[in-house]
Order: C-alpha cells, then sequence, then structure tokens
C-alpha cells in the first residue's frame, strides 16, 4: 500500500515537472490588460498614474502616449526596441543606484518574471488595450434558427441555436396553471395547497 502510493505521487510528481519545465509561456503573445497594466498598476502607477498631483518625472503609464513621449532625447517605452527603452534599464539597473525603478523604499521591487514579461510585452510592440469597463458594448449578430416559430424574442433565438446545435427540441409551452403552480413555489418555496 505504503509503496504503491509512492509510486503514485512520484508520477504525479512528474507530470507537474514536466507541465513547468516544458511550459510554453516563454511563447505566448504577452497582452497588456491581462499580464503588463496589473504589474504597471501595483508597481508603477503610485508614482506614474493618472494621478497629477503625485506623479513624477511627468510620465504616465496609464496611457500610451505618456508612455512613449518623449523625455528629454529618450523614451520610458519604444515599441520593438526593448534595448532603447529607458523602462528596461530603469528595472535592470543594480540596487545600489538612484535610477532603479521602482526605488528600493518603496518596497514594491518587480520579480524577475513581471521584469521578462515587461521586455517580452516591449519586444512584441508595446500595445495597450482599453480598459474593459471604457470598451463599448456590441450587440452580437442574432443567430439563425430553423425553428422559426419558437423564439419570441433575441434571447429565445440564442438558446434556440443551441439547442438545435445539440440537436435537442424545446419542451411545449406551460399551461396556466402549470404557471401559477411555478410562480406559488417561487414566491413560498412550497407547492399550493390541493383544492
Amino acid at each position: 500500500m505504503l509503496r504503491s502510493l509512492s509510486i503514485w505521487f512520484g508520477v504525479m510528481g512528474l507530470f507537474l515537472l514536466r507541465d513547468n519545465c516544458f511550459s510554453l509561456d516563454n511563447f505566448k503573445t504577452v497582452e497588456f490588460n491581462r499580464d503588463i497594466r496589473p504589474i504597471l498598476s501595483d508597481k508603477c502607477f503610485s508614482c506614474h498614474g493618472p494621478d497629477a498631483n503625485h506623479r513624477k518625472a511627468n510620465l504616465r503609464f496609464d496611457m500610451r502616449q505618456g508612455a512613449l513621449s518623449d523625455l528629454g532625447g529618450y523614451a520610458a517605452v519604444v515599441p520593438g526596441s526593448p534595448e532603447k527603452s529607458e523602462l528596461i534599464s530603469r528595472i535592470h539597473t543594480s540596487k545600489s543606484s538612484d535610477e532603479l525603478m521602482p526605488p528600493l523604499k518603496s518596497g514594491k521591487q518587480l520579480s524577475e518574471t513581471e521584469k521578462q514579461l515587461l521586455k517580452d510585452w516591449i519586444s512584441q510592440g508595446a500595445e495597450y488595450e482599453e480598459h474593459w469597463a471604457y470598451i463599448q458594448l456590441q450587440r452580437p449578430p442574432i443567430p439563425k434558427v430553423m425553428k422559426s416559430s419558437w423564439p419570441t424574442g433575441a434571447i429565445d433565438r440564442f438558446v434556440m441555436a443551441r439547442l438545435e446545435h445539440e440537436n435537442v427540441f424545446p419542451s411545449k409551452e406551460a399551461d396556466a396553471g402549470t404557471l401559477i403552480r411555478r410562480l406559488h413555489i417561487d414566491l413560498t418555496g412550497m407547492p399550493p395547497p390541493q383544492i
């Protein structure tokens, strides 16, 4: 029993090790909202964010034009060129330097993974994405359905399209007595009394 358990844990350990060692994370596209915005928001926005009263060096990382703007012969972010980006040189400066960002006294040091993500993001073009809350909603196209008599509204067409995809058909519409019984159960939590 103990031996089979140790073998089982050993095999599971190999699978976990394999997943970590041969991960495709190094080859994926870095996305601003998923990977970069959380880093900048946590480590950089307090000094280089939207608050003009606390902004330092006239540098903003919350907006693309702020990150790409000329800061006197250099730019914080140069899309496609991490070696020319001041952001990358500042995060890789020695800890004893006053140019290290974020500063040691802030207590918000970047991990090696975060530094690599920033470098990869700049290498891949430093694309900014709008925050999801500011993206205007767009109505999806209403699907075409074969049984067009059942749906009475747009949502029903989405339901019917999925039912048709699964080769399932909707139930018949409930009669008035059944609907009243369901309503009573919804409101009271109990079935109506028998009359």
